[in-house]
C-alpha cells in the first residue's frame, strides 16, 4: 500500500457535516462485527481492506462536493436528479474532456448507494425511503456490462505442459533438497547462536585439541601486541581477566583458532584454572605461558612460565 493511502483527508469534503458522515460510514465498513453495524440487515459482513479505504474516500468525497455545489446542505435533500445529475458531470480528471468508462461510472454509483445501507447509524442520512436509483444495481445505472468468461484466452497444452512437468520437477526432486539444507542450515545457525561468546560450537573441540597439543609440548602460549590488551577493556574485558594478555595462534592444522576470546578458553579447555595466576612479559612480542592446576615454575627466560608437567624452559 502505497504512502499516501495511508492518510485519509476527510478535509478534502466541504461540508463538515459529511466529514463526519464519512469517518462513520468509512469505520462501519471496516468493522462489520461491532455490535451497532452488525444487526444492520443490509450491511456488509466483510471487512473492507484498508487499501481502498482511500479510493472509498476519493468516491465520497466527490459526491459530497457535487451536492454541495448543488446547494444541498442534508443529506435529506437529497432527490433522484441529484444522482442523476452527479453521473452526468462525471468527467476524468486527467481529461475533462473525455467521459468515463462504464467501469468507472459503475464504481462512482456505488458509493451514493451504499450509504443508504448504514443509514440507521449515520449522523445525517437519506430521508427515510430514499435510496439513490432505487430498484437498480450500479452496473446497470452504469450500463457497464461483466464478461462471463475471462478475456485472456486459455494457456495453449504446448506451452502449459512442459511448464508443469517443469514444476513437477521442482517439486518432486529438487524440493526435498533444498528443504534438507534450509534444515542444516537452520540447526547450524542455532548451534552458532548458542555458542560460547563467539567461538562457534565446531570450534570448541579443536580448540581444546589444539591447547592440550601445545600444553604436552610444552609450546608458550602467544601474548597479544600491547595495543590490543589497552582495547579489550573497552569492548567489556575484565582488567583482571587472566586471559588479557593472551593472543591469537594457529593449531597444527593451519586453520585459526580462537584461543582467547573474552574469556572462552577458561570455559572451553578442560584443564584450564581460570582462578591462577597468569605471567605476563612486558618485552613486545614475547610468547607468555598461561598457568594449569598445579606448581607454576618460573622460567629464565623473564615472561615466560612453564607448562605443568613439561621440562621445557621456554
Amino acid at each position: 500500500m502505497g504512502t499516501h493511502r495511508k492518510i485519509l483527508d476527510f478535509t478534502t469534503i466541504k461540508n463538515p457535516r459529511w466529514r463526519q458522515v464519512a469517518r462513520e460510514y468509512l469505520m462501519a465498513r471496516l468493522a462489520p462485527l461491532h455490535p451497532d453495524v452488525a444487526t444492520l440487515p443490509q450491511a456488509f459482513r466483510a471487512p473492507m481492506n484498508p487499501s481502498s479505504l482511500w479510493n472509498e474516500l476519493k468516491r465520497l468525497t466527490l459526491w459530497f462536493n457535487h451536492l454541495t455545489a448543488a446547494g444541498v446542505s442534508t443529506l435529506e435533500q437529497v432527490r433522484q436528479h441529484h444522482c442523476d445529475e452527479y453521473l452526468a458531470v462525471s468527467r476524468s480528471i486527467t481529461d475533462p474532456d473525455r467521459l468515463l468508462s462504464p467501469a468507472t461510472t459503475a464504481s462512482m454509483a456505488r458509493a451514493p448507494q451504499f450509504l443508504a445501507l448504514y443509514t440507521e447509524i449515520l449522523t445525517n442520512r437519506y430521508r427515510p425511503g430514499f435510496t439513490p436509483w432505487s430498484g437498480h444495481s450500479s452496473d446497470e445505472v452504469a450500463g457497464y456490462v461483466r464478461g462471463g468468461e475471462n478475456r485472456v484466452p486459455p494457456v495453449p497444452d504446448t506451452l502449459l505442459r512442459p511448464l508443469l512437468a517443469g514444476c513437477l520437477y521442482l517439486v518432486e526432486r529438487i524440493a526435498p533438497l533444498l528443504a534438507e539444507e534450509a534444515a542444516r542450515g537452520k540447526a547450524a545457525d542455532q548451534r552458532d547462536a548458542a555458542s560460547r561468546r563467539g567461538l562457534p560450537v565446531v570450534e570448541i573441540s579443536r580448540l581444546r585439541a589444539a591447547i592440550e597439543q601445545h600444553r604436552e609440548a610444552g609450546i608458550p602460549a602467544p601474548r597479544t601486541p600491547t595495543a590490543t590488551v589497552t582495547r579489550r577493556p573497552q569492548y567489556g574485558w575484565d582488567p583482571r581477566d587472566p586471559l588479557l594478555h593472551l593472543g591469537w595462534t594457529r593449531s597444527s592444522s593451519g586453520t585459526q583458532e580462537r584461543w582467547a576470546i573474552a574469556g572462552t578458553w577458561s570455559r572451553s579447555a578442560p584443564n584450564w584454572n581460570a582462578g591462577s595466576d597468569s605471567a605476563a612479559c612486558n618485552t613486545p612480542g614475547a610468547a607468555m605461558q598461561c598457568s594449569f592446576p598445579g606448581t607454576v615454575t618460573a622460567n629464565k627466560c623473564p615472561g615466560r612460565l612453564r607448562w605443568p608437567g613439561t621440562n621445557s624452559t621456554q
